[in-house]
């Protein structure tokens, strides 16, 4: 049984847990109201604690509960006969369907886990003359198939799509109501033990409020909204993550400062980059080009391997289809090719013309690439988009080694 005693710091107001258990603060003008305590994993009522005269400051009642942890119970507020749930509470026990009413029975307060890394995590500051907003509704903006995501109509819906809106060059979201909200028409038998504490009434008994633009609990993200079971949390994950995005500030042709750091060949630059924003890391600028391309380009293998090893695709192409073991084979870097298909780079890729790797460093006279090449697998009989081969290049450039090596290798003539 749980100890309660008089506070008289009545706010915040709602239910905050304080060193050796919960103090609660609830506005009310009625002589008979208090707490009501519930098992969080069992949801069975397990203690109805009054409030005292002593206990109330004007019309709010504070309380401290002693002897009762927040990861084990949720709660609920009552005056007289009618349950009320907490107006301040920052999460709710179950996950209503969107569209589903709920009893105010089923309205129990919860505490959040407070142990959330926010890394880094920092305003972005974006000026407001270079702000461009986006005014969404959390469910409506991904719930369609066409959105393309995983989690549809949820916040981590939104995270999926946060590379389009960088694309179209959105910096700052609005979201049109997340919070808990009843957006399904009460039953009769609810509305007379409304949420608030007040009748429900002027409610169309057919219509779904599916805005969310009505009375609701401020402080709590809609559970609905959520596609796990920690609406909070991911609430929590989908703002860090808009803030991190924010921080790859882009140029007018999309370069990040990664892109900078990497076409720059400053190693140490991009070391500290992709520990502050690892999601950075495969984002392309207006011409397509990873960060990734930019190194091999710059035929730098430690800046490839540092992006390699932080997560960088080794297949990402250009918008011509240039992937980085084309640019490799090209200029005939050799360790820098090694380290592309060690990372899993697709040996046989194609580009937009249809050339391999293997046509390239064949046409460009790069008889290391090419013996490289042919003893890791790559197909010396591939054709490009002019049905020309590796073989037909090198006959024709007369490179005579690369023509050898590729006879030997089996290549039909």
């Amino acid at each position: 049984m749980a100890d309660a005693k008089t506070t008289r710091n009545p706010y915040p107001l709602g239910a905050h847990p304080e060193a050796g258990g919960i103090r609660f603060s609830f506005v009310s003008k009625e002589a008979d109201c208090g707490i009501l305590l519930y098992d969080l994993n069992g949801g069975k009522k397990i203690q109805r604690i009054p409030f005292l005269p002593e206990d109330r400051v004007g019309n709010i009642y504070c309380r401290l509960v002693e002897g009762i942890s927040p990861e084990a119970v949720s709660y609920q507020f009552y005056e007289g006969g009618r349950t009320v749930a907490d107006e301040y509470g920052r999460a709710f026990t179950g996950r209503a369907a969107f569209g589903r009413s709920q009893k105010t029975s089923e309205w129990k307060a919860s505490f959040l886990k407070e142990n959330f890394d926010w890394e880094d995590d920092r305003c972005p500051r974006i000026p407001y003359a270079d702000a461009y907003f986006y005014c969404m509704h959390v469910r409506g903006f991904t719930k369609h198939s066409s959105s393309g995501v995983v989690h549809r109509g949820t916040f981590a819906g939104i995270m999926e799509k946060i590379h389009y809106l960088k694309e179209i060059g959105v910096t700052t979201l609005e979201l049109q109501p997340a919070y808990e909200f009843q957006e399904a028409p009460l039953g009769e038998e609810v509305r007379e033990t409304a949420l608030f504490g007040a009748p429900e009434d002027k409610m169309d008994s057919k219509r779904i409020n599916y805005w969310g633009y009505r009375k609701g609990f401020y402080y709590a993200p809609k559970a609905a909204y959520a596609a796990s079971g920690d609406a909070s949390g991911e609430f929590r994950e989908l703002v860090k993550a808009l803030s991190q995005a924010e921080e790859a500030h882009a140029d007018t042709y999309g370069n990040t400062s990664l892109h900078h750091a990497c076409w720059n060949e400053q190693s140490e630059v991009v070391k500290i980059l992709l520990e502050k924003d690892p999601a950075s890391v495969n984002r392309l600028n207006d011409d397509g080009e990873s960060p990734l391309i930019l190194a091999v380009r710059r035929s730098n293998l430690m800046i490839t391997e540092l992006l390699l090893s932080a997560g960088a695709s080794p297949d990402c192409a250009d918008a011509d289809g240039i992937m980085p073991l084309h640019i490799a084979a090209s200029d005939g870097e050799l360790f820098v090719g090694k380290a592309l298909l060690a990372a899993g780079a697709d040996i046989n890729q194609k580009n937009s013309d249809g050339e391999t790797p293997l046509i390239l460093a064949a046409r460009n006279g790069r008889n290391d690439f090419t013996a490289m090449l042919l003893e890791k697998g790559a197909d010396g009989n591939k054709v490009d988009n002019d049905r020309h081969s590796a073989l037909y290049y090198a006959s024709e450039a007369g490179y005579t080694e690369i023509v050898e090596l590729l006879l030997d290798a089996g290549v039909e003539n």
